[in-house]
């Protein structure tokens, strides 16, 4: 094997130690962190341990010097100045002092490099987060012009029939006439062209799981989310802030890590926000969950206008401190 090759090879695996070793870096020193802590813990024990006997000599010498003191004040034979007692005691102090200090040292050097390590961790993710909430603000206003630009062109309710995967389609249905007899009929709906238990985006199903709050009657539903929605708007002027986790909360819908980032915000003097809620709601119908065939059933389809990811919005408009 050539010298280059073996030179390229061994810078190959470097760059790739390092990479690794960057990329888990927060793991890397939360775990040097646990294992300093607990080193830290064991060499305070072992200090502990070690530490009675110099403060059991301590202890003794001073209390000679009171004594001392003591036999100074009532007999006039001995001579024990005042100045010199304090200086005795000094001596003992300092020379305790640094005994304990040498006991104690690999305990408080452990402790400080625990801390360092987590702290240095916490560092490391904050920076790593706010660059991917940078990168995930970019991507969503990059998308909110492109979907404007769609809307521009094919209207709304098209440019939400793509984003969704909603797709009209033909299906047969049966009918019983007033006589009893079943006739077959087709009817052209919209359908839910993909996962049928979870649209894409931020867009949910309002159906039966959706427990305490849907209830097995469509027009009474529709009146529920209208009313929810309302209520939201009143609570956004309100609070001039709300996040997608308050709505899906008030609905029935689980709460989800991004639902706790992104949401609306109230501001006149911004013409870039829409300052409203809207639920978009749709009636569509989707997929039979678990069935072979082609069966479809009605379901309420919200999909929130969301804003976007608003807390750094929120503490540049002063609405949430910096600090």
């Amino acid at each position: 094997m050539k010298l280059s090759t073996i030179k390229k090879s061994i810078v190959t695996a470097g760059s790739k130690v390092v990479f690794q070793t960057k990329k888990h870096s927060p793991e890397l020193l939360l775990i040097g962190g646990l294992v300093f802590g607990v080193t830290c813990v064991v060499k305070a024990c072992q200090a502990t341990t070690k530490a009675a006997p110099v403060l059991q000599e301590a202890k003794s010498d001073v209390d000679a010097i009171h004594e001392a003191i003591d036999a100074a004040a009532n007999e006039e034979t001995v001579n024990y100045p005042a100045e010199t007692a304090k200086k005795d005691l000094t001596r003992v102090y300092i020379r305790t002092g640094g005994q304990l200090a040498k006991l104690y040292a690999p305990a408080v050097g452990f402790g400080i490099l625990a801390g360092g390590c987590v702290l240095g961790g916490h560092r490391i993710l904050k920076k790593r987060n706010i660059a991917l909430a940078a990168a995930y603000t970019a991507v969503d206003s990059a998308f909110k012009e492109y979907s404007g630009r769609v809307k521009e062109l094919v209207g709304d309710e098209v440019e939400q029939d793509l984003r969704q995967g909603i797709v009209a389609k033909t299906i047969k249905k049966q009918l019983v006439d007033d006589n009893g007899e079943v006739h077959d009929t087709e009817e052209t709906v919209k359908v839910v062209d993909g996962d049928p238990d979870q649209p894409g985006g931020y867009a949910r199903y309002f159906d039966e799981r959706c427990r305490g709050v849907w209830k097995p009657n469509h027009e009474l539903n529709m009146m529920t989310l209208r009313c929810e929605q309302q209520y939201a708007n009143d609570l956004l002027v309100t609070n001039r802030v709300v996040f997608l986790n308050d709505v899906n909360r008030r609905l029935g819908l689980p709460e989800t890590v991004e639902g706790q980032q992104v949401g609306w915000i109230y501001d006149p003097n911004d013409p870039n926000g829409d300052n409203h809620i809207n639920f978009r709601i749709r009636e569509v119908c989707r997929k039979k969950t678990g069935s072979l065939t082609d069966e479809y059933e009605p379901v309420i389809m919200i999909d929130p206008n969301v804003d976007g990811p608003i807390f750094q919005a929120l503490v540049d408009r002063g609405i949430f401190p910096k600090h």
